[in-house]
């Protein structure tokens, strides 16, 4: 399929393609999709998909500028819909991939938010608009009015502004920086800052008790050893530090989850325990997890990658960031945090920097963040340069970091 995204006259092919993945919902598009190029495939990183992704990726700007805009649309949405997977690795190179082909073609980027933004998935909608941000940043896409208003017209200005902290930093900073290089007429640029009134109270979490006997499986029940598994990994990986009431934490709920609301935790009616609930509600309630289609993947990934952020991730965990996302998103909306930077408390959240959830640098073309091919050494050793060492006269030790 990569294949053909590069030749213009498979484009009724592609086609097929869009409109089959984006008729699909989010659990059928991962069992049909995603897992091809996860747990059905030995060896991930060695996929048509993952080649496909680092070519785009690094071929050179001339070649990207005189790439036809159809071939670029298709293999942008071939790309794009390898957003939806838990594999790290193809997810990240793929995001810069589809930077370095649309960084200068505001037109095609412009007709790949029209089919993609409705797309049930926060996983590609997020990463959508992280290839936004990525090509204003990068391209002359800084220049397109059209862009921008495209952008304000698909998540600001609508009657509920989407509670998901990531894609809306990355648009509002997108719109901010096009109005920066060419003023946009036209749009109230008032409404790309936050709060966006998407309403939201501690009260509306769960207890701990309904979410355990609602969602925590057992074989008794009737289900399997791998459907058993793969639902309650969520349970005790979202335990917060004191969630359960002996301190039998999860690694996310607790170095994660908990660690990035903490910004929030002198509200009055704040706990990690009661938005660990909510989120749990989210993920079974609002998206569907379905542990009977997604066992295979996650029962065998959780043996062979360990860690807080591995390279290849459960299917669980990929909901797990989603609700992390959207929580933060409705925080910032309904309640003032405590800037950890400056101490001060009743500020409000303006974007992802603080807390810092941001989870990808798209103004670089950096892409071998896991030394998969060995270009880096893994952990180079860094040395402070003698003072002796330095190419100009440094007159007041003392103060001379601090001057101007």
């Amino acid at each position: 399929l990569p294949i053909l995204a590069i030749h213009s006259e498979c484009h009724s092919t592609i086609e097929m393609v869009n409109n089959e993945l984006k008729g699909m919902s989010m659990i059928e598009r991962d069992q049909k999709w995603s897992m091809h190029f996860t747990i059905n495939n030995y060896d991930p990183s060695r996929t048509e998909l993952i080649k496909f992704s680092k070519w785009a990726a690094s071929i050179s700007r001339k070649s990207a500028s005189i790439m036809p805009d159809i071939v670029a649309k298709q293999a942008a949405c071939i790309l794009i819909w390898s957003f939806s997977s838990p594999y790290r690795l193809l997810r990240d190179v793929a995001t810069k991939a589809t930077i370095n082909l649309l960084q200068d073609k505001p037109n095609v980027l412009i007709g790949l938010i029209d089919f993609f933004n409705d797309v049930n998935d926060p996983y590609i909608q997020q990463r959508l608009y992280a290839v936004v941000h990525g090509c204003v940043y990068r391209g002359k896409c800084c220049e397109s009015v059209e862009l921008g208003k495209k952008v304000f017209e698909a998540v600001f200005n609508t009657p509920i502004v989407r509670p998901d902290i990531l894609l809306r930093d990355y648009a509002r900073c997108a719109i901010d920086f096009i109005n920066q290089c060419t003023p946009i007429d036209g749009i109230n640029i008032k409404k790309i800052e936050p709060p966006y009134g998407v309403n939201f109270n501690f009260n509306q979490c769960p207890k701990r008790e309904t979410v355990e006997s609602k969602y925590h499986l057992d074989e008794t029940m009737g289900f399997d050893k791998k459907t058993v598994f793969t639902q309650n990994k969520i349970l005790s990986s979202m335990e917060t530090e004191y969630s359960n009431g002996v301190c039998g934490y999860g690694d996310f709920g607790r170095y994660t989850f908990e660690a990035y609301l903490r910004s929030w935790e002198d509200c009055e009616g704040y706990s990690a325990s009661l938005l660990r609930n909510y989120a749990l509600y989210i993920i079974f309630e609002k998206y569907k997890f379905n542990a009977n289609i997604y066992k295979q993947h996650d029962y065998i990934i959780n043996k062979l990658y360990r860690g807080n952020r591995p390279v290849m991730e459960r299917f669980g965990k990929k909901f797990q960031w989603i609700t992390l996302y959207e929580i933060l998103g409705l925080l910032q909306d309904n309640y003032k945090m405590r800037s950890w930077e400056s101490n001060n408390k009743n500020v409000q959240c303006k974007g992802t920097w603080e807390p810092n959830v941001r989870d990808i640098d798209t103004t670089n073309t950096f892409f071998n963040y896991y030394n998969e091919d060995n270009l880096i050494p893994k952990y180079e050793p860094l040395e402070w340069t003698h003072v002796n060492n330095i190419s100009f006269k440094v007159k007041h030790k003392e103060k001379w970091l601090t001057s101007n």
